[in-house]
C-alpha cells in the first residue's frame, strides 16, 4: 500500500473529500511529523487561528471570543499576531 501526505488547513474539511476518492482507505487530520514537537505545534496552531480570524475580519466580523481550553498562551499569541496588545492601566 502506498501512502501520501497532503498539507491543508483542518478547517477546510479536505479529509471528507479524500474519503470519497476511489482507493483511499483513510484520511485523517493532524500535524504530520510534529507529534514530538510541541513548540512547533503551538506556533502552527497560533498561525492557523490567526489566519481564520483574518479571513473573518475580511468578511466584516469585528468581535472574537477564543475558547482554547485554558490555553492562554495560544490566545495571547493569536492576539499578538492580530496586533491586539494589552495596555496596563
Amino acid at each position: 500500500m502506498e501512502q501520501a501526505t497532503f498539507g491543508a488547513g483542518c478547517f477546510w474539511g479536505v479529509e471528507s473529500f479524500f474519503r470519497e476518492v476511489p482507493g483511499v482507505q483513510d484520511a485523517v487530520v493532524g500535524y504530520a511529523g510534529l507529534d514530538e514537537d510541541q513548540d512547533t505545534r503551538k506556533l502552527i496552531a497560533a498561525m492557523v487561528a490567526t489566519e481564520q480570524c483574518r479571513a473573518l475580519q475580511a468578511e466584516g466580523v469585528t468581535d472574537f471570543h477564543f475558547y482554547t481550553l485554558n490555553r492562554a498562551d495560544l490566545t495571547f499569541a493569536t492576539c499578538h499576531l492580530l496586533g491586539v496588545r494589552r495596555h496596563d492601566a
